[in-house]
């Protein structure tokens, strides 16, 4: 179950930590609840809201999703990747939305998502306003960024044409998805479209 936590602002629109906590562990249920936390994305604020407290939304939901693991017994990602592991409870995995309006700030909440403990990323690359080529931003940038990263995590891509920043090109093209499926850190896709 892969539940999206919304950003909790107050009416100056800084983040309310203590109440966005308290959401994450609510969302989680002690381990009823979300398989997936998913924060930065998808709820709708992501571009709303500054790089900076972008980032700090990541920070502040993959802490909480990670003080729950601990307090299991899971204390890191690779031991809820490890078959058989010490423990009889479920962990939980923190997925971070990474988008924002610029390569240079999404490449930051990349790095800030890795720095974080984030177990995926997940960008829609329709909505960065100054990429020509989704292929080529996720071929070149997003692939040299994670080959110099001290720790790599998949990316999974969202294609919602509400969101793309040139209403001319609504969604990602198939030879792009197939093209971008190649990469070795690309592992899925959701597409919010239509039938057609």
């Amino acid at each position: 179950l892969s539940i999206p936590a919304l950003t909790v602002l107050d009416e100056r629109g800084a983040l309310v930590e203590a109440d966005q906590r308290r959401l994450v562990r609510f969302l989680i249920q002690d381990g009823y609840g979300a398989d997936i936390l998913f924060a930065g994305g998808t709820t709708g604020e992501w571009d709303r809201i500054e790089p900076a407290l972008h980032r700090r939304v990541i920070e502040v939901c993959a802490d909480e999703v990670q003080r729950y693991n601990t307090k299991i017994g899971i204390p890191d990602a690779s031991l809820r990747e490890t078959p058989g592991a010490q423990t009889s409870a479920r962990g939980v995995e923190f997925w971070a939305g990474i988008t924002a309006h610029t390569k240079r700030d999404t490449l930051e909440n990349l790095a800030g998502a890795i720095r974080a403990g984030a177990d995926a990323a997940v960008l829609a690359p329709l909505s960065i306003r100054d990429v020509d080529d989704p292929v080529q931003f996720l071929a070149r940038d997003v692939a040299d960024f994670l080959d110099a990263s001290p720790r790599r995590i998949p990316v999974f891509l969202y294609d919602n044409a509400s969101i793309a920043a040139d209403p001319n090109v609504p969604h990602i093209r198939t030879r792009q998805v197939k093209a971008m499926a190649r990469l070795d850190f690309v592992r899925g896709v959701k597409v919010s479209a239509g039938k057609k």
